[in-house]
């Protein structure tokens, strides 16, 4: 079973005395999540940092991404809500210019209330963390499906099958079954985007493969130049490049792209990760391991961009 390590540890100065109850050293007390861990010394001085271990338990990528059902269904059902409801009560409200009004507030709120709210619950879990998920037992890095880009797409979607569903219902010979046909594919699709685990990064000791929905892509590390890829020059980059030593018609090394942009990883520090195994083979026995995960990030320098 995959799992994943991640802590989130902020500090901050203290100007005033506290008085802090227990004793020194110990965990005194909670709050906002968090617990305090008071210093040594009997009563509180002006510390400098006093440390705050944030205790909030992570929500796993995979979890923010089914996440997205509901609030698919949510978006489906208030936007049936509007179309059948709130509209035809929109007719009937004088002045028409209060009227128009209205039924465009539901129409913008069927939207935005179901994907500000994911966006706003899943905050955290959409940033990208410079770390991997660790396969212990298949001796494995794994950068999971971002729900970064997908899930809220997800949602959305769910709001063009309301909007669907709504127009089948319009007395026509020829429209409710078109647009129901596409209703169902679209919630058939939404559900699959929300639950499947692809695509997926796996980096091993033989190479990178990239899981997609349809097929792997495999590179061995033997067959990439050393020196790449590079850190990416933006915060959010569709892809990172790497060249592998088969040369193409127009250039000296063949050039290959990760969809960087589809896991859940800082970009920065896959680049970085990649260029250590390339140039380091003895490294790659270790991969796989909270001891070697821990050696990646003590020599991660962060991109520019950041």
């Amino acid at each position: 079973m995959a799992t994943h390590g991640c802590s989130r540890c902020t500090s901050t100065r203290s100007t005033q005395a506290i008085p802090l109850a227990g004793p020194p050293g110990r965990l005194t007390g909670f709050g906002s999540g968090s617990v305090i861990v008071r210093p040594s010394g009997g009563h509180a001085r002006p510390i400098r940092p006093i440390l705050l271990i944030n205790y909030a338990a992570p929500v796993s990528p995979r979890a923010a991404r089914a996440a997205a059902l509901p609030f698919a269904l949510l978006a489906i059902a208030l936007r049936l809500v509007v179309a059948f409801w709130l509209e035809p009560l929109s007719l009937r409200v004088a002045p028409q210019a209060v009227g128009f009004l209205l039924a465009m507030g539901g129409f913008v709120a069927s939207a935005g209330l179901p994907l500000g709210s994911y966006l706003r619950l899943t905050r955290r879990a959409r940033m990208l963390p410079a770390a991997f998920d660790i396969d212990a037992v298949g001796r494995q890095f794994i950068a999971p499906a971002t729900p970064r880009w997908f899930a809220p797409w997800t949602v959305f979607g769910g709001w063009i099958v309301g909007n669907l569903v709504a127009v089948a219902c319009v007395p026509d010979a020829h429209v409710p079954y078109v647009t129901g046909v596409a209703a169902v594919a679209g919630l058939v699709s939404i559900t699959i985007v929300a639950l499947r685990q692809r695509p997926l990064l796996a980096l091993t000791a033989a190479g990178i493969t990239d899981h997609r929905p349809v097929k792997c892509l495999t590179i061995k590390w033997d067959e990439l130049v050393p020196g790449g890829p590079q850190l990416p020059a933006t915060r959010n980059p569709r892809q990172l490049t790497v060249h592998s030593w088969t040369a193409s018609t127009t250039e000296a090394f063949t050039p290959q792209h990760l969809r960087v942009r589809d896991w859940h990883v800082d970009p920065a520090f896959l680049a970085h990760t990649i260029r250590t195994y390339v140039e380091h083979s003895k490294r790659r026995d270790a991969i796989g391991t909270a001891a070697e995960l821990a050696r990646l990030q003590e020599t991660f320098t962060h991109s520019p961009a950041d």
